[in-house]
């Protein structure tokens, strides 16, 4: 599971363009992610998942 995280950040840090931002979003309340933080999902595999498509869709403007 370390490289699946390894990978969700470095794609975190792309997406957000700042490290810090990215920090920043995992700490704060996700109406996408049913008010729950991302970093809760950051524990199994499957949150993992959940957060590369979510990360996916603030790239492409989707969300935000």
């Amino acid at each position: 599971m370390t490289k699946e995280l390894n990978n969700l950040y470095e794609y975190g840090y792309q997406v957000f363009g700042d490290k810090t931002k990215f920090h920043q979003w995992l700490e704060r309340k996700c109406t996408a992610l049913g008010g729950r933080t991302p970093a809760s999902y950051l524990i199994s595999p499957d949150g993992i998942h959940i957060l590369r498509q979510t990360l996916g869709r603030i790239e492409h403007g989707v969300i935000s």
